[in-house]
């Protein structure tokens, strides 16, 4: 099988729209395949980039497309276009073409342009573009421009957020930008001071107890159709908004996505006590699947979590009758309604382990009464 492969430069971070036309035996109608691949390219380092798309069998490396012919006489040219939504930071793509023998001549394939995608251009069908739910959902059609609101609920622990505000105010650029909201529940700490370091950042005051009901309140305020959540005392990689964004619009069907959570130390190695061992081998076990190969898990967690703000809409937004494990309820409201969990290592934030057996007991307390209070409901 011959692949015939060319280069295109690409504007980064953007959604982009492939034009190219089909030429074919005016009398048959023939399948061909286009493949693509994107690098990073900085300096003299040529970076290969990992996409969601399903790879192609016979070229692992190579996202895959399918474009058909139409059967028509006197008429030899289909033309195509794709919508594609290159992982982030890819300003390369390599494309290649599959060429069939059909039995009576050759089929040929030509890419006229690659440009980043403009609003009004008209729609395809579902199996030729990427964001085909977040696309529909939005009524929107450069879903790679939409705006994410990041939520984080706060009870104290001042230093801690000033920590996870830095680091969100590092963050990679990403076309759509970014709004974050910080969710004072009633500290006796002064939060909002910290919060006053870091402009474009909103404060807001919610009394009434409980994470869950804090991140609601910021989901109320919140500008964008992208929700993003994570917790005061956790610190996001550098690339953890536009990984996360990126995952969660370039999706065919309705999903959430959660990250991987890796913990931190107080000196900086690891476990030294039982409790902290206790917490590196039970502490997030539900991305156990997820890094053993499982892109679907059964819940997530808020620490790192993205969705489409329809999708916190449709199902009312958190449980507020609990104090923990509001995330677990929402991820199985989700697979009822057949909206996946999908796990993303590479979208990583770091959290403190808990270190003391008194921190850990209290966490383990919290998380048996939720499933006690839980089961009496039912």
């Amino acid at each position: 099988m011959e692949l015939q492969l060319q280069r295109f430069d690409i504007t980064p971070n953007v959604e982009l729209r492939l034009k190219g036309q089909l030429l074919d035996n005016p009398d048959s109608a023939n399948t061909v395949t286009l493949l693509l691949r994107f690098f990073r390219v900085d300096a003299d380092e040529v970076r290969p980039l990992q996409s969601w798309r399903p790879k192609s069998k016979a070229f692992p490396d190579f996202e895959l497309y399918k474009i058909g012919s139409r059967k028509q006489s006197g008429d030899r040219v289909t033309r195509f276009a794709i919508d594609i939504l290159p992982p982030p930071e890819a300003n390369l793509v390599e494309l290649g073409v599959v060429s069939l023998k059909a039995p009576d001549g050759p089929v040929e394939v030509s890419v006229d342009e690659i440009r980043p995608l403009k609003p009004g251009n008209g729609t395809f069908s579902s199996r030729e573009k990427r964001g085909t739910w977040p696309r529909t959902v939005l009524g929107k059609t450069n879903i790679s421009e939409e705006l994410v609101s990041v939520i984080i609920p706060v009870y104290n622990d001042a230093e801690g957020l000033r920590k996870c505000l830095h680091a969100l105010s590092v963050q990679e650029p990403r076309r759509g930008g970014y709004e974050v909201i910080v969710v004072d529940n009633a500290s006796t700490e002064d939060i909002k001071s910290v919060v006053d370091q870091f402009p474009n950042v909103k404060y807001l005051l919610h009394k009434k107890p409980g994470s869950y009901s804090s991140r609601n309140f910021g989901a109320l305020h919140a500008a964008g159709s992208v929700l993003a959540f994570t917790d005061g005392d956790c610190v996001p990689a550098q690339d953890w908004l536009k990984k996360g964004a990126y995952q969660l619009l370039s999706s065919q069907t309705p999903r959430i996505v959660t990250g991987r959570i890796v913990l931190t130390w107080l000196n900086g190695k690891g476990p030294r006590t039982i409790a902290g061992w206790w917490e590196r081998i039970f502490g997030f076990n539900y991305q156990r699947l997820g890094l053993l190969g499982q892109p679907y898990i059964k819940h997530g967690v808020t620490a790192s979590m993205f969705m489409l703000r329809d999708t916190f809409d449709k199902l009312g937004g958190f449980t507020e009758d609990h104090f923990s494990g509001g995330d677990t309820d929402f991820s199985n409201r989700c697979n009822a309604r057949g909206i996946k969990v999908r796990f993303e290592p590479d979208v990583v934030v770091a959290h403190p382990a808990r270190e003391d057996t008194k921190a850990l007991l209290k966490k383990r307390l919290r998380i048996f009464s939720n499933l006690y209070y839980r089961e009496l409901d039912k």
